[in-house]
């Protein structure tokens, strides 16, 4: 019963997370982006919904496998004064960076792949992968947590249920969202 409660507990804080004000600019974005296209979507709306949630899924479901994978390796190679000082540099070169000493730049390819306009089920598909790549940073805190129990327990099953929980409860407002919008 306790895994059931867990469950339970992820999906309420993925639904709890779309109060965040890092998802607030995602709403009108989820919104144009399905009820733009209107009836020029090809294939049903609930099923472009589900993908959406599928492409949050996938993202967040390699981050709890890969730290289940990672366990303790993760939290022992933190402890190394090596990758804390490599750690500090990249973070002073990007703050470097803000001040306007140099600009970072995408590479020519991963821009013209992110610009390219997808269309059909992959469009709506791609739009949920990046929404887990976009607002992974301002929900740092409860992934970071989520993260951390993930790795200790070491089970990559357990780590991929919990973060696709996560997912839908994240994802679901969005996807109702964006299948009822015209």
């Amino acid at each position: 019963s306790s895994f059931w409660l867990a469950i339970l507990g992820i999906f309420l804080g993925g639904l709890a997370l779309n109060l965040t004000p890092c998802i607030y600019p995602l709403i009108p974005i989820t919104v144009s982006y399905f009820g733009g296209r209107g009836n020029n979507m090809s294939g049903h709306r609930i099923i472009h919904g589900g993908l959406y949630i599928v492409g949050l899924a996938i993202t967040n479901a390699v981050l709890g496998v890969l730290a289940s994978l990672s366990g303790g390796l993760l939290g022992a190679v933190l402890q190394s004064s090596y990758v804390l000082v490599g750690v500090a540099l990249v973070l002073v070169s990007l703050a470097l960076s803000f001040f306007g000493f140099w600009e970072l730049r995408m590479p020519t390819g991963v821009t013209n792949l992110v610009v390219k306009s997808y269309g059909g089920y992959f469009g709506t598909l791609f739009m949920g992968l990046t929404l887990g790549i976009v607002a992974a940073p301002c929900l740092g805190p409860f992934i970071l947590g989520l993260l951390t129990v993930v790795a200790q327990k070491a089970d990559p099953v357990l780590g991929m249920i919990y973060f696709v929980t996560l997912s839908v409860g994240m994802g679901l407002p969005l996807a109702i969202l964006g299948i009822f919008s015209e």
